[in-house]
């Protein structure tokens, strides 16, 4: 999944020649154990390391295939796993490892402190690195017999697709005709534990909307 997210992210800024490096960049990540984070990072520099190449590095057309189906993803590939490996990739580990071992730290005494962080965590980017890395420490927590914490994870990634129906329904005034009808069926991606319901309305009132989500997951 990691190398899939990296891929995906460096195809999002520069197309498919970034395919290719963006995977290596996530099996590089893999490899050093910086999770979710490191496959954000590794498919941004690869995603900005291919439109960089594609900017500066041109050939005449007759040549095109070779550029976008050779050239562009090795060069690529060697350099953005090798960014991974070899500069970026262990700080990202190290942060990655630093929240596990807090989010950890937090468990038992601290249980309601842990629920609060990772309804924050869940909410902050609906299906984002930051949600992501708390389902990977949910995950991490089954595998070692401690159920607590995906059971919190999995009540409060309902929340924000609720909390957009529940919005949508009871002040219908400050919504156009559309998100309203949309709005109806959010609710469904909420009970199959589906943020991204959410993100249209994220994305409309970034702060806001962050802050209530957030608010109401607290």
């Amino acid at each position: 999944m990691v190398p899939v997210l990296a891929a995906y992210t460096a195809y999002s800024l520069a197309d498919k020649p970034a395919l290719a490096p963006g995977f290596a960049a996530g099996l590089a990540a893999n490899m050093i154990g910086s999770g979710f984070l490191g496959a954000v990072v590794g498919g941004l520099i690869a995603g900005y390391l291919m439109r960089w190449v594609k900017n500066h590095l041109r050939l005449s057309s007759k040549f095109n295939g070779f550029l976008t189906f050779y050239l562009y993803p090795v060069l690529g590939t060697l350099g953005a796993g090798s960014l991974m490996l070899f500069v970026v990739g262990e700080p990202v580990a190290w942060i990655n490892n630093s929240l596990t071992a807090w989010l950890n730290g937090l468990s038992g005494s601290n249980a309601l402190l842990l629920g609060a962080i990772l309804g924050f965590m869940c909410s902050f980017d609906l299906g984002g690195p930051v949600n992501k890395a708390a389902y990977a420490f949910c995950l991490g927590a089954m595998a070692n017999g401690v159920y607590g914490p995906y059971a919190i994870f999995a009540s409060v990634k309902m929340v924000s697709a609720f909390t957009v129906t529940a919005s949508t329904m009871l002040a219908p005034r400050l919504f156009k005709e559309f998100e309203i009808e949309t709005g109806k069926s959010t609710w469904l991606l909420g009970l199959a534990g589906i943020t991204e319901g959410a993100i249209r309305w994220r994305l409309k009132i970034r702060c806001g909307l962050l802050v209530r989500l957030c608010w109401a997951l607290w």
